[in-house]
């Protein structure tokens, strides 16, 4: 029986340049291009429509050119530290255009997760479904500390949370939507000191139903456990990461490139697992 590969990344701002670096290995060493499901979150979104749509230089351009840049992230603008807008509406649309015909055409199924700002539920938009993949990368992208207002989308608002840009809820729905095969990105997020508490007091303001369903999503997320039939390899940093969420410094991004890049390049297991596809 033919496997069923899904590629499932984790968020983590400016830290999932990692998991791009190691993407790119896959792409030029295992030339895997068409896995049969993507999920992405928060801050892959952008780089996995890049992904599917083929268009792959233009991710290292945007990465080093645009995210290292103090319009895309700045910490101390603190009424909107990572501008979506800026990223979606002009590097993705004008500078960069994505080609969503081919996004649309894909063989993968590409799915993005964000957060029902009322429910709790993750949401996943879809290119099998047509959804708006501009406003679907807003939607995953629009972390409530960060960037000043939920996305709204036929009438219900989107935030970006810590269970939708979780690896561990998407690799879920990956085996939910029947991946046999799965490859999962995953940087831990080092967020800045004044996240936590911040987002600590939105919870405490959001309604019964949210928390209710948010913190179910992190109970799921701890007690992750593989089921059987399922093969899993993480790719995550060996060493520590000199960035974090927010960092735009163009020297230390191409750094943790890399590192994503050599350390999936060179990693034993991971080539086992390719091999090991039909």
């Amino acid at each position: 029986m033919k496997d069923k590969v899904a590629l499932v990344l984790s968020g983590g701002g400016s830290m999932c340049v990692y998991s791009t670096g190691s993407l790119f290995a896959l792409i030029e060493k295992y030339n895997i291009t068409e896995p049969d499901i993507v999920i992405a979150a928060s801050g892959t979104v952008g780089v996995m429509a890049y992904y599917v749509a083929k268009q792959y230089k233009e991710v290292k351009d945007i990465w080093f050119n645009f995210v290292g840049d103090r319009k895309a992230l700045n910490p101390w603008r603190f009424w909107k530290m990572a501008d979506v807008d800026y990223l979606v509406d002009y590097v993705t649309r004008e500078k960069f255009p994505l080609n969503t015909k081919k996004l649309y055409s894909s063989k993968t199924e590409y799915l993005i997760a964000s957060t029902n700002n009322k429910t709790a539920e993750i949401k996943y938009f879809s290119n099998k479904k047509k959804d708006d993949i501009f406003l679907s990368m807003k939607a995953s992208a629009a972390m409530p500390v960060a960037y000043e207002i939920p996305v709204i989308i036929d009438g219900e608002r989107y935030i970006d949370t810590h269970v939708s840009a979780s690896v561990y809820t998407n690799i879920l729905k990956a085996i939910e939507l029947g991946a046999t095969k799965i490859i999962a990105f995953d940087v831990e997020g080092k967020d800045y000191p004044i996240f936590k508490p911040l987002f600590a007091l939105l919870l405490w303001l959001m309604n019964k139903e949210f928390k209710k369903k948010y913190h179910e999503g992190l109970d799921k997320m701890k007690n992750f456990k593989k089921p059987q039939g399922v093969d899993l390899i993480f790719l995550k940093p060996k060493k520590p990461l000199r960035i974090g969420v927010l960092t735009n410094n163009r020297e230390l991004l191409e750094e943790a490139f890399n590192q994503g890049f050599q350390e999936a390049f060179n990693n034993k297991k991971l080539e086992s697992f390719v091999k090991s596809l039909n």
